[in-house]
Parts: C-alpha cells; structure tokens; sequence
C-alpha cells in the first residue's frame, strides 16, 4: 500500500464556502456604489455570480442592468480589496491539524487575484497550517500544472505519492492528473460539470481521513 505524503487543496469551496466571502463583498460593493437600490442589486448580483460558473464581466452585467454613477474600476477595486470576515470551520482545522501532526504535507493552490486570494488564506489562517500555498495567475491558472510540478520538486515528492483535491473537474482534476497526481472530486460545488467515472468522488473533505490515515 502507498503511504501518502502530500496533499494539494483548492481553495475555494473546497476548503471553505466561497459564498461566505463573495456575500459580504457584493453586498459592501451595492450599499457603497448602488444605495439606491441595494438589495435588488445584491440579489441580482449573487444570482449572476452562482450562475453555473464565473463570469470575467459580472461588474459589466450589473453597471449594464442597473444604473451606475462610479466608474467600473472603482468598484473592481473596492470589491478586491475590501476586508470579508471568514473563518475556517473547526472541523476543516482540525483535519488540517492532523494531518500535519502526522506529517503529511499540505498545499492549497488556488486560482484568482493574488491579493484577494492570499487575504483569504491569511485570514483564514491557512499559512499557519499547510507547508505552501500559490496562486495562479494570467498563464499560471490552473489547469497548468506549473506550480503542482513546482511543489513536487520542491519537497522532493513524487506523484503517485500524493492527492488533489477540489471541486471542480476541469480545472482542479485536469490540472492534477496532468501532473500525475490522483485528483479526488469533492462534490457539492457550484459548477455543473460532468465528472469521468474513473475519479474517486467524497461527500465532504473529512472523508479524506480515511484516505490519508
């Protein structure tokens, strides 16, 4: 039996509901540039955004929906750079904790801005507890497998040593099986995509205990 020695994390809806963040910046972003009419645009605003998948030109759609007096940059970067307030579920550090206790190195590579990405890591205290984190950007998103093939270099692992897990296939799985790492879907994402039968499915990241102990 292969004795795991390293796991790589998604960050978002993976190891916490991204909707706890996105909510409190839309919602500061519509009271600030759309008082008017806050509610409404926050309401439209969340349905947009858990519409299946991300989309590039959401601040687009609402300025195009709704009447909006500020320039469009303003609120990119109101909404980046304002402060959320989340907290990692006690359940999730203390897997991250074991885990750690038991040796077993932890990753989160993640894609998106990097200031907003890494606020969240650090807020959720995440660096206190995995080994390493980066956040692919531009050319770097994932599915490349730059910064899976960095991390195993790194740390002197190999592939058939570790996991991936996310929840979304055709980012999260074709970037980790690219890399020959064995990806584990975490069901219960916001993407509606079809998974290949070969990938093993979990219900909820504690279900990795089982895997990794």
């Amino acid at each position: 039996m292969i004795k795991h020695r390293a796991i790589f994390y998604d960050l978002d809806n993976t190891l916490y509901p991204q909707i706890l963040d996105v909510r409190q910046r839309v919602s500061a972003c519509a009271q600030k540039f759309f008082p008017e009419n806050s509610n409404e645009v926050e309401n439209f605003w969340l349905k947009e955004w858990q519409n299946n998948e991300p989309k590039k030109n959401l601040i687009d759609i609402i300025c195009n929906t709704f009447e909006c007096r500020f320039d469009k940059e303003h609120i990119i970067h109101f909404y980046r750079s304002y402060k959320t307030n989340i907290q990692l579920q006690d359940e999730v550090a203390n897997l991250l904790i074991k885990f750690k206790s038991l040796g077993i190195k932890q990753f989160v590579i993640t894609n998106g801005i990097k200031e907003v990405q890494e606020y969240k890591i650090k807020k959720l205290e995440l660096d206190k507890l995995i080994d390493d984190y980066a956040v692919g950007e531009g050319e770097y998103r994932k599915p490349n497998t730059y910064y899976f093939i960095k991390f195993l270099e790194k740390y002197k692992l190999n592939s058939f040593e570790t996991f991936s897990v996310g929840d979304w296939y055709e980012v999260d799985g074709v970037a980790s099986q690219s890399a020959g790492i064995e990806f584990i879907y975490l069901k219960g994402g916001p993407i509606v995509e079809e998974i290949p039968k070969n990938v093993r499915q979990i219900d909820t990241l504690l279900s990795l205990k089982g895997l990794m102990c």
